[in-house]
């Protein structure tokens, strides 16, 4: 399996279930390349250094290093530090290509408030310093806060945005629930660590278990899953005090500098933002994790929507024609879901799989034997023909809509049948006067009946010596009733 490292790679981190750890890396793989490929960035053209040489002056050789540092013979520690190497330490450099990037930023912002260093180390054990991630469901962003926990330290979370996906609005959010924290447990960093990532009500009820209230009891007590978490904080941190690799320049900036923030005035849909520029909306998704719903509001200068550079200065060369653009297809959208509308309230079935026939009916029809005929329902043949009764007359068009697969099958079949004519009789004329009437163009003897009240296509045929097949030009003798 391609990515088989990575499961090696995280799984200290998530001591749960196989399936649960499965399923979890596997979305973390795919969203950390997911979000690598915005960036162009292909790991497998990197030019790797592995193993990383040694800060140490004392250790000679990675061997040595391993065997020094393993000496609590940890195995979720010596899994991570093994995997870090696996694929020429392909893991490694693409985690950190993420954290070169944004360690300054929330180190930076840790440092402004005084809080503990250790605090800096959690991102990239909590999220692989991806700040687009969300695989927890409730979880998400750099720190992976909870909907409630954002909320409650200050950041917005609504149909249009979430600001978890920022990572300096995050990271002052996170800043906030340690200090929270920090005020539940003084001078206590390992206990404000395993309270962000678990709860205070757990945390406190681990060092109910202690005597004497010590870290060292209080990591006694707490289950495999936070335990293996800060033992793979603690990998991190060693593996980055003790290797030196070669200096990679910040990839991640250098891409941002292709990307502008564009000024909306109107409130725009992104997959018609995309289809105007050509482009994948899914691309805009990943670039702009921030804006969470389906459109952009005019509010980019306080929460910016990037795009490429090129595509944002063709926006503001071309944004009356991209308004008219969107509002064509938003009115088209809306005649669409209207006739969508029209169409369900007459049971018409989708015009992409069904087609409208017309059926002529001749001697002996009736709606269930047409409907049987044809594969529809009756209750369907008066809906499209807004017939009040069961009642048709001979030579009456009726409008079906049979399946495309077969709908031509089905027309000249009943075309077909259409052609057998009623045997010519002797006309029996009516009683009283009559009146001539010519056939015009398209009509039926339905047709015809229709325009004097009381007189039936049968009864014209009668009259007449005819069948229900006229043409136009014909003279028919029509008698009062």
């Amino acid at each position: 399996m391609r990515y088989i490292f990575f499961l090696f790679f995280f799984l200290p981190l998530f001591c749960v279930s196989q399936e649960e750890n499965e399923e979890r890396l596997n979305a973390m793989i795919f969203e950390a390349n997911d979000l690598l490929s915005i960036y162009e960035v292909d790991a497998d053209k990197y030019s790797f250094d592995c193993p990383p040489k040694l800060s140490r002056s004392s250790a000679d050789s990675l061997e040595l290093f391993l065997e020094l540092l393993l000496t609590d013979s940890e195995r979720e520690q010596e899994i991570f530090l093994e995997s870090m190497m696996d694929d020429n330490c392909k893991p490694y450099y693409q985690v950190t290509t993420l954290d070169d990037h944004y360690r300054p930023i929330y180190s930076k912002l840790i440092k402004e408030y005084s809080s503990s260093e250790w605090y800096g180390k959690l991102p990239i054990a909590l999220s692989a310093s991806n700040p687009n991630l969300q695989i927890d469901g409730d979880k998400a962003g750099l720190w992976q806060l909870s909907y409630i926990n954002a909320r409650r330290f200050g950041l917005s979370i609504d149909s249009y945005v979430d600001e978890r996906f920022d990572v300096t609005r995050s990271t002052y959010a996170a800043i906030q629930y340690f200090m929270f924290l920090e005020e539940r447990f003084p001078n206590r960093p390992l206990l404000v660590m395993s309270a962000f990532y678990t709860s205070v009500p757990y945390v406190n009820k681990m060092l109910s278990r202690t005597t004497d209230n010590s870290d060292a009891a209080f990591l006694k007590q707490v289950n495999d899953e936070l335990r293996s978490f800060l033992i793979y904080i603690l990998s991190w941190d060693e593996w980055m005090n003790n290797f030196k690799s070669v200096k990679r320049p910040d990839i991640i900036s250098k891409a941002q500098k292709k990307w502008k923030n564009v000024e909306l005035k109107d409130t725009v849909e992104i997959q018609i933002l995309a289809d105007f520029l050509g482009l994948n909306a899914s691309l805009l998704k990943k670039m702009n994790p921030i804006w969470i719903g389906a459109e952009v509001t005019p509010n980019t200068l306080e929460h910016p929507f990037y795009l490429p550079e090129d595509k944002a200065d063709f926006i503001h060369a071309h944004y009356d024609g991209f308004v008219k653009f969107q509002q064509d297809l938003i009115a088209e959208k809306e005649k669409e879901l209207l006739e969508l509308k029209k169409r369900l309230a007459n049971d018409i079935p989708d015009p992409d799989k069904y087609m409208a026939i017309t059926y002529r009916v001749r001697s002996g029809d009736v709606l269930g034997l047409i409907a049987q005929r044809n594969g529809v329902k009756v209750s369907s043949i008066k809906k499209w023909n807004k017939l009040s009764s069961d009642r048709i007359n001979i030579g009456q068009e009726l409008v079906l809509y049979v399946p495309k697969t077969n709908g031509k099958v089905i027309e000249e079949e009943e075309n077909e049948d259409n052609k057998i004519e009623i045997i010519s009789k002797e006309p029996k004329p009516g009683k009283g006067s009559y009146t001539t009437y010519v056939v015009k163009n398209g009509e039926s003897l339905w047709i015809i009946a229709r325009k004097f009240p009381g007189v039936s296509s049968e009864n014209i045929m009668e009259w007449n010596g005819i069948s229900d097949k006229i043409k136009p030009g014909q003279e028919l003798k029509i008698y009062s009733k």
